[in-house]
């Protein structure tokens, strides 16, 4: 690093250029990280756009002062241009700490898109990048070692003279044979640490999730408790008390014939009381669901589910269950698709919970039936290894909620866009779509959500998902023909879903459901 060019590198041989291309890979280093650290967040504070702004300002002007005093370098003696790399080093280090106090608060309480996913690449590709690393670790490694021995006799060129036994230059050859050796060291050193690593990964397969997991549930609705009355409870309650039988039969004596009337079952919403069914009313009416659309989705699903079972894609489906209490009898198929209904039966029957101005009947809305369904997840290297073939792959998924006593069954609208850009894809790339049809008027909601910019808004979006292409959407039938077991409608749906993916050899498919609390869930399948 003395004088003011090295008598054999030229140029190359002055320390400020190893400053200055060591102080702009760390800067550009660190800036990968702060890429790393933000790639799966989004800031929420109104402040962000101007805080980014204001970071590769930051960044800009340390690799200008890096580059110009790298550049000065060259025209200043040796004992000025060591002083430079304090400069140099400031800059790059200053840059970090504010664009890191600036970074913290801006992406604290940010809204996560999901786990980042890595790309993949063919197995040759990644054959090239390990002998990329290991040829420009091999090559700067001669290099160094061919500079440090071409030194002339010198510690520091012009001040310091190297008066030492060792003080010759090597020949390239012995230089490359050192190289060489230290190089496979390191990796091997490299490679027994990821070895290491993989030992302790292998260790928490169960704790972290990769283990295979069975996902499903069952309900069974023909079998739902039936509840007394609160005055018929209040009696055996006291008679259960009572020490003497004059007691207990006084405790009888107060039941009245109102007290025998049972509480009827109803699937209400416990934060507001309100019914699934009345909350699709609403939802109806806020909007503008007319009744004969409603009736033509329904129609729709019942034909679609009948052309399913008819051809056996549905069937295909079914594990048979034999019916007690015998047992000598086997279901093969769902009994409550209607082949046979037109949408003239379906207008002649009565709304249910809104007798006078509803729109919601027992013909456009799912029936609560029995059922069981389950999928099985794993990981894609743990389906290789226990020799499964998949027949999709989550792409992506989101939840989103919004208050029960606004539009209970909406949410699936503000989870789906997310889910969408997650995934990195559009309603339009999606091959099928398969929503969950709690009642006729819900699933129209939400179509009409997908296409609202009120909607998108809310979901945090500028543009709405768009309009769903009806061919698409629910082509086996939905839960208003199927019926909608509770525990078991999601693992239906998904398995339906990405069996037509297969027989079609599409590869997207979106499914959406809607659920208690107001919350919603969608998801991205793929089938590569």
């Amino acid at each position: 690093m003395g004088g003011t060019h090295h008598p054999v590198l030229g140029l190359l041989g002055v320390m400020s250029a190893k400053n200055t291309a060591v102080n702009l890979m760390i800067l550009t280093t660190f800036l990968s990280y702060l890429l790393y650290r933000r790639a799966n967040r989004i800031s929420t504070r109104p402040w962000a756009a101007r805080g980014m702004a204001v970071q590769w300002l930051i960044l800009a002007v340390a690799a200008a002062v890096v580059t110009f005093y790298g550049v000065y370098g060259y025209f200043v003696e040796s004992i000025v241009r060591i002083g430079f790399s304090v400069y140099q080093v400031m800059a790059v280090l200053g840059a970090i700490v504010f664009v890191m106090a600036i970074d913290i608060p801006m992406f604290r309480g940010a809204r996560a898109t999901g786990s980042i996913r890595w790309g993949t690449i063919a197995p040759r590709s990644q054959y090239v990048l390990i002998l990329l690393a290991v040829s420009f670790t091999w090559l700067m490694g001669l290099m160094g070692f061919a500079r440090s021995g071409i030194r002339q006799h010198w510690h520091v060129y012009g001040v310091m003279q190297d008066t030492s036994p060792e003080a010759v230059t090597p020949a390239l050859g012995y230089a490359a044979n050192m190289i060489t050796v230290v190089t496979a060291v390191f990796f091997a050193l490299v490679l027994f640490i990821f070895w290491l690593g993989g030992l302790g990964e292998r260790g928490r397969a169960e704790a972290d999730g990769r283990a295979p997991a069975i996902a499903g549930g069952a309900e069974s609705l023909s079998a739902v408790p039936i509840l007394h009355s609160r005055g018929f409870s209040d009696v055996l309650v006291a008679a259960a008390k009572a020490k003497t039988l004059g007691q207990r039969l006084g405790a009888f004596a107060r039941l009245r014939p109102r007290d025998f009337i049972p509480v009827t079952p109803a699937i209400a919403e416990p934060t507001t009381g309100e019914t699934m069914g009345q909350s699709a009313e609403k939802m109806a009416k806020l909007n503008q669901i007319p009744r004969r659309e409603q009736d033509a989705l329904a129609l729709q699903s019942h034909l679609n589910a009948a052309a399913g079972t008819r051809d056996g894609r549905l069937t295909a489906e079914i594990a048979p269950v034999y019916v007690p209490p015998s047992y000598d009898q086997a279901m093969t198929e769902d009994n409550g698709i209607r082949s046979d209904t037109n949408l003239e039966a379906l207008a002649a029957l009565r709304p249910v919970f809104d007798r006078r101005y509803g729109s919601v009947t027992a013909g456009n809305a799912s029936p609560l039936t029995d059922g069981g369904a389950a999928v099985l997840l794993m990981r894609e290297d743990r389906a290789a290894a226990l020799g499964y073939q998949p027949l999709a792959f989550i792409r992506s998924y989101a939840y989103a909620a919004l208050d029960p006593g606004e539009q209970l069954l909406q949410a699936p609208v503000l989870a789906a866009p997310v889910a969408l850009q997650r995934a990195g894809l559009t309603l339009k790339d999606m091959d099928l779509v398969e929503m969950h049809e709690a009642f006729a008027a819900q699933v129209l909601s939400n179509l009409r959500g997908f296409e609202s910019v009120h909607w998108a808004e809310r979901a945090g979006f500028r543009e709405p998902v768009g309009a769903v292409d009806r061919a698409r959407l629910n082509v086996l039938g939905g839960s208003i023909a199927i019926g909608h077991p509770f525990g078991a409608t999601g693992a239906r749906i998904t398995t339906t879903l990405v069996n037509e993916l297969a027989r079609r050899g599409a590869q997207f498919g979106l499914m959406t459901v809607c659920a208690a609390g107001g919350l919603g869930f969608a998801m991205v399948v793929e089938r590569r």
